[in-house]
């Protein structure tokens, strides 16, 4: 990065940004306009390796999203206060208030019942984006032997899922081996040092995939012995996440005209404030922060949802197979009807816009979640 900060002053299209996103995901109602408020969850701010150990000892997911409407239309809390019996002395609503603990005790809140109700007859809008840190942390792995062009097309999504299941098994190991290696930081002598162990630790977890995605993900690293890795050589040593900035500057971006409103955020607050945004060379802002959140009734609704989606997402990643097929057969009544409701908002959001969702997480826990949900 540029220590003088005139890289960061350098005009950004917002079409530019957005446009290979719309097309590549076919996002035909990018451009309707919205009301859009946000709050986050899981945010680690920083996911660097220190002492052959991630710094951040428990990597949950991490979640920006809220509740939107098709117009400024307010959202009242009154009712909402009244019927889930919030107390007069709560300053303002979050999730905590709504329900605590893993994502199987949170389900099954008889308040969070009477907010995922309240929300479908307001007829609000859910949107998100959810990153898994750990999976965004070794993927680029996939993507750097992939850049050389010798694999066929169509396996990405899945050698990525494989590569996350296995280095999953053992983070401890990961972050050792990480750390030896100064990932993302490898130097082109040691490419093959590093390719050997990841193969060696596939190995040894091999029983975590089926036998045709071990072999294929065995030859995907056996390839990158022998080629430049680009996303993995001349990084920043050791730093894995450095901030979450871009993610706020995609939505922002791919939803031009929504009007998005954002808790405080000092930190993205300031490196967006430090950007120019141009939509076709005219200044361009489309966002603000709020100062407090007890001012916006979007926003405090907002850090009930994300912190739901939050635990849900956890959830999956830290579950197998057997886990959420399990909870899906035995919910308690009060679970099932509050699965039900969250299906029937996330469905309905999906058909008002597919631009309103996006997952950076592995295919298996995509599938674990779409197993769940019935998508």
């Amino acid at each position: 990065m540029d220590p003088t900060g005139a890289a960061e002053r350098e005009p950004i299209d917002v079409n530019a940004m957005r446009r290979p996103s719309i097309l590549r995901n076919g996002l035909h109602r990018a451009d309707v306009a919205y009301v859009l408020h946000y709050d986050e969850t899981n945010n680690i701010r920083r996911l660097h390796l220190e002492a052959n150990a991630f710094n951040v000892p428990v990597l949950n997911c991490w979640v920006l999203g809220g509740f939107g409407r098709r117009d400024a239309t307010p959202i009242d809390l009154g009712p909402l206060r009244t019927r889930a019996r919030i107390q007069s002395n709560a300053e303002e609503l979050h999730f905590g208030l709504f329900g605590k603990g893993a994502f199987p005790t949170v389900l099954g809140s008889r308040k969070l019942e009477v907010f995922l109700e309240w929300a479908i007859e307001e007829e609000l809008l859910v949107h998100y984006l959810a990153l898994d840190p750990f999976y965004w942390s070794v993927v680029d792995v996939v993507d750097s032997v992939l850049a050389a062009g010798e694999m066929p097309d169509g396996f990405d999504e899945t050698l990525k899922s494989d590569l996350s299941t296995v280095l999953r098994a053992d983070r401890a190991r990961t972050a050792a081996l990480m750390s030896r290696f100064d990932y993302p930081d490898l130097l082109p002598e040691n490419r093959h040092a590093f390719m050997s162990a990841l193969i060696d630790f596939a190995s040894d977890y091999s029983d975590h995939l089926d036998h045709f995605g071990y072999q294929m993900l065995r030859g995907l690293l056996q390839m990158g012995r022998h080629n430049p890795l680009p996303f993995i050589e001349g990084g920043t040593a050791r730093v894995l996440i450095d901030g979450f900035r871009d993610f706020f500057l995609e939505r922002i971006c791919i939803l031009k005209n929504a009007s998005h409103i954002f808790d405080a955020e000092d930190v993205v607050s300031s490196e967006l404030t430090a950007m120019t945004l141009t939509d076709n060379g005219a200044p361009f802002c489309n966002y603000r922060f709020v100062m407090r959140s007890h001012d916006e009734p979007g926003v405090q609704v907002s850090d009930v949802l994300v912190g739901l989606l939050g635990r849900f997402f956890s959830w999956v990643s830290a579950s197998t197979d057997e886990d959420v097929a399990d909870l899906k057969a035995n919910l308690s009544p009060a679970q099932a009807r509050n699965r039900e409701r969250l299906i029937r908002l996330l469905e309905a959001s999906y058909a008002e816009n597919a631009a309103f969702t996006h997952t950076i997480v592995s295919l298996a826990d995509r599938q674990k979640a779409a197993v769940f949900l019935d998508f």
